[in-house]
């Protein structure tokens, strides 16, 4: 809905955030209704509700989102044809490694965070703390994590 989004734009006044979500109906109303948030079923579960409902909720910084309406990792190839060259990788989408592992192919210098630290279907291991380890272990990084957030620190040589 935009929340990861707007807390990285209210903290630089010069980011430009790019978003990589297909936004797909249907399965947020019902998501965000089991959570507590009933009042806001219907207008996510509409057609186009759920990406509606995020280009609103970030009106106030439209002029530096740039919203890509396609799912991850197959849009992340297209933004590096794009030649976008980001500092900074926020992963906030399927809960399997390959996001992960594809932004470090891509982009091995950015900086990669992410949330969903302890998220997990059938309450065994988180599988975003299984892909950050790994990438961690194979390439020498530090993890730094608090909460459901995390940051990977490449070790300085």
């Amino acid at each position: 809905l935009g929340g990861s989004a707007e807390r990285w734009l209210r903290a630089s006044p010069n980011l430009v955030v790019v978003c990589l979500d297909p936004w797909l109906d249907a399965w947020a109303g019902n998501y965000v209704a089991k959570h507590g948030y009933a009042e806001l079923r219907d207008q996510l579960n509409r057609e186009n509700g759920f990406f509606m409902t995020f280009l609103a909720n970030l009106w106030n910084y439209r002029a530096r989102v740039v919203p890509v309406r396609k799912k991850s990792p197959e849009g992340l190839l297209d933004l590096f044809l794009f030649d976008l060259q980001p500092d900074l990788i926020y992963i906030d989408a399927n809960k399997a490694s390959d996001s992960i592992r594809v932004c470090h192919q891509l982009w091995p210098s950015a900086i990669l965070t992410g949330d969903d630290w302890n998220w997990s279907k059938e309450g065994g291991k988180a599988p975003v703390q299984e892909a950050v380890t790994k990438l961690a272990s194979a390439h020498g990084c530090e993890i730094l994590q608090q909460k459901e957030t995390w940051v990977l620190i490449k070790n300085r040589r």
